[in-house]
């Protein structure tokens, strides 16, 4: 019996011994949390981002050369309203005379009259220049909206990293109060390892948000092309503020604005009048043109002093006048683009048509969603204030002693997921704000 008790009290010990190990094995990475003071902030406003994602980009840089392009080929249509002037010369041996023979000829032509010339064509330039610009735009509008979601949703985060860290101070110092009380012998090893595990957790929460919290502004860097991090969050401040109680207007508003900006409208009128232009060019090919021409010819042959019979002599004649083409028939080519380029423009007319309707439709449904995610937000609001007091106030318990540490741990970890779930709905309803504007073309002034 006496053996039985004496191992029992050494398998005892050795548990403690090992339990107490354990606890100094687990440890606490201070540097995670962690400021770099030696690198200046970087701050980032959102419409800092938006400039430079809309300007910057690589694939803006490209549409924009691709208008640059459009633009000279409107020029280059537009040359074909320039008269054209073309000059020949020629020196030829002459058999008989044993003399060379030399010739120039100038001719010209101006266009005068022509269905299916230069102005259409130049027409047809304009329209596709127009369409490069367009085209700019819409890009610009992609990436500002991406940019938006991005920015806000990296904002978030690192507001997440802030509640993090308040738990985690919290955590840390409630672990300390344990230790010190398990060091006198007040607390047990298991409520002990509790404590350590609690603290444990919020660091592993923290290091998964961190890595997400890092790439996602590695993904806002390429999206802007601004250097933000070498791998780290490297001191970045990204400065917005929410604005829940944005005032809005009624519906018929926003679908007014969307059915004048957005600029899947104004493709389709663009089109329809490239087709239209097209429909009157082939029909062109059926009219007469006319062309005022004219040519100047000069010859000189010298004389040959082994042949007297041959002098030398100087030539020159000149004639002008209009010149008329008429293509009476050429098949059906013409009328058959004709009506292939009146078919163009009807389906360009009715794609214009679903998609307004396809605007008006997804605008009231933005619209609707948006009425409720901001009544959402400013309940958020009212919930957050609240839950500032109240953690406000458990801290002023915990101070009078009427409750533990413990208790505020408890407490401040609700308050803290309460404060985030709140900023997390008045931030949704901020992103569904820029959504509604950029589905209304970016036309309202006040988001």
């Amino acid at each position: 019996m006496r053996i039985f008790l004496l191992s029992f009290f050494f398998c005892l010990l050795s548990t403690l011994k090992l339990s107490a190990e354990t606890i100094t094995l687990i440890a606490i990475d201070p540097a995670i949390f962690a400021e770099n003071v030696d690198r200046k902030p970087i701050s980032l406003s959102l419409s800092e981002s938006i400039i430079a994602a809309t300007t910057s980009h690589p694939m803006i840089k490209a549409a924009q050369i691709n208008v640059e392009i459009a633009k000279l080929a409107e020029k280059s249509a537009w040359s074909g309203q320039l008269p054209t002037m073309t000059i020949s010369s020629n020196m030829l041996g002459n058999q008989a005379t044993g003399a060379p023979q030399f010739g120039a000829t100038l001719s010209a032509q101006q266009s005068l009259i022509n269905f299916a010339g230069a102005q259409k064509k130049a027409q047809q330039a304009a329209v596709d220049t127009k369409l490069a610009q367009v085209g700019v735009s819409a890009l610009q509008q992609q990436k500002r909206a991406a940019t938006e979601e991005l920015f806000l949703n990296t904002w978030l985060k690192q507001e997440e990293y802030k509640v993090l860290k308040k738990e985690f101070e919290l955590a840390e110092k409630n672990h300390l109060t344990n230790k010190k009380k398990y060091d006198c012998g007040l607390l047990s090893i298991a409520e002990l390892q509790k404590s350590i595990a609690q603290l444990s957790a919020v660091q592993t929460k923290f290091s998964t948000h961190k890595n997400l919290f890092i790439r996602m502004l590695s993904e806002l860097e390429e999206m802007i092309g601004i250097f933000l991090t070498n791998g780290s969050d490297e001191n970045v401040q990204l400065d917005w503020s929410p604005t829940p109680n944005h005032s809005l207007n009624e519906v018929s508003f926003y679908l007014e604005k969307a059915l004048k900006n957005r600029l899947e409208i104004e493709i389709h009128k663009l089109n329809y009048k490239k087709t239209r232009i097209d429909e009157k060019l082939a029909q062109g090919k059926l009219l007469p043109s006319v062309s005022a021409i004219g040519q100047y010819s000069y010859d000189y042959q010298p004389s040959n002093p082994d042949y007297a019979s041959y002098n030398s002599y100087t030539k020159t004649n000149f004639f002008g006048g209009i010149q008329t083409t008429w293509n009476i028939f050429d098949g059906n080519l013409s009328r058959i683009e004709s009506e292939a380029a009146r078919a163009r423009g009807l389906k360009s007319s009715t794609e214009k048509e679903l998609a307004q309707r396809k605007i008006e439709k997804e605008i009231k449904q933005m619209y609707n969603d948006l009425k409720i995610t901001q009544q959402q937000a400013i309940t958020s609001q009212a919930v957050l204030s609240s839950s500032t007091t109240a953690l406000q106030s458990a801290q002023e318990a915990k101070n009078s002693g009427t409750i533990t540490e413990t208790a505020l741990l408890g407490s401040s970890t609700d308050q803290f997921k309460t404060q985030f779930d709140c900023l997390n709905q008045i931030v949704t309803f901020q992103k569904q704000l820029f959504a509604l504007n950029a589905a209304c073309g970016y036309s309202l002034d006040n988001c």
